[in-house]
């Protein structure tokens, strides 16, 4: 994931505003394929996201990033650099009954230069829909199961693991139940 200097990127969701951007270079280990991908989560909870092809994933603010970003943001993302670097094992189910898919992310690491943290035993479920129905055999099971949806930005939960100095007040209650769903046993495989 790429941010200017001073995180402005990380910092607008956590001040609870919307219309915010991500920037990342994206390897698919399956096909191999790379993308720069410029995400914005708009203020009707939808993700708008574009995608570049690239020959291998983007460790610095290349011209190519750079021009992409500006074209696909609007606003002004000047002097991107790498923050983090996240890896995970993912499953994707495919429904043929319904235009819905179902990715199950495990084995969450998260470094940038200085440090790494893991977090094993916590399993990332989110149904993709073409359009919100929570007509879903997995949220069915979910609520049946009294398991409740819940946000999670990876990039915003891996800036706050990976920088404690920078503000995350606002992702402190998601921080304390990911370190409860991994400290308890029953939870970790």
């Amino acid at each position: 994931y790429f941010d200017p200097p001073d995180f402005a990127l990380y910092l607008r969701p956590h001040a609870g505003k919307y219309n915010g951007y991500k920037v990342r270079s994206r390897r698919y280990l399956v096909t191999g394929q790379s993308f720069i991908e410029v995400k914005l989560k708009t203020n009707k909870d939808r993700t708008v996201k574009r995608r570049l092809p690239t020959d291998g994933l983007a460790t610095s603010a290349t011209p190519a990033l750079a021009g992409f970003v500006a074209a696909h943001a609007r606003a002004s993302l000047t002097g991107l650099e790498p923050k983090l670097w996240n890896e995970f094992s993912r499953i994707t189910l495919l429904s043929t009954a319904r235009q819905e898919r179902l990715t199950i992310d495990l084995d969450l690491r998260f470094r940038n230069d200085d440090r790494s943290v893991a977090l094993p035993g916590l399993a990332i479920a989110e149904v993709k829909q073409a359009g919100l129905s929570r007509r879903s055999t997995f949220i069915e099971h979910m609520h049946a199961a009294a398991i409740q949806p819940t946000g999670f930005s990876k990039y915003c939960i891996g800036v706050a693991l990976l920088y404690p100095h920078i503000k995350h007040n606002r992702f402190k209650s998601k921080l304390n139940l990911i370190h409860k769903l991994i400290e308890d046993p029953r939870n970790v495989n």
